[in-house]
């Protein structure tokens, strides 16, 4: 697993994520667990990490920067958002384990 190109950049870049950023990336691991793509509203994720829709933007901008996640607008839907297959393999709980222990 530590091969992956993704789990080098996420080690890379995790630490320097702020909480919230980090409860986003948690709660779309999550919500990728058993499917390829999901389509959560950036109002959503916004509840469910108890932040706004703004930092939830800002999050997924950057997640897209870095290449962890990809999305598709669907117009006056939410996006369609794409994680690598790599992201069903990391259990949820170990997460910060895996990240910061490099």
């Amino acid at each position: 697993m530590s091969k992956n190109p993704i789990l080098q950049i996420l080690k890379e870049h995790y630490g320097l994520f702020s909480e919230l950023y980090k409860k986003v990336l948690r709660y779309l691991i999550w919500l990728f667990q058993n499917k390829t793509h999901v389509f959560p509203s950036k109002a959503r994720i916004a509840w469910k990490i108890k932040g706004s829709v703004k930092t939830v933007g800002n999050a997924l901008k950057l997640f897209k920067g870095l290449g962890i996640l990809d999305w598709k607008n669907r117009g006056a839907h939410s996006n369609l958002y794409l994680m690598d297959d790599f992201f069903r393999q990391i259990e949820l709980e170990k997460i910060d384990e895996i990240l910061t222990n490099f």
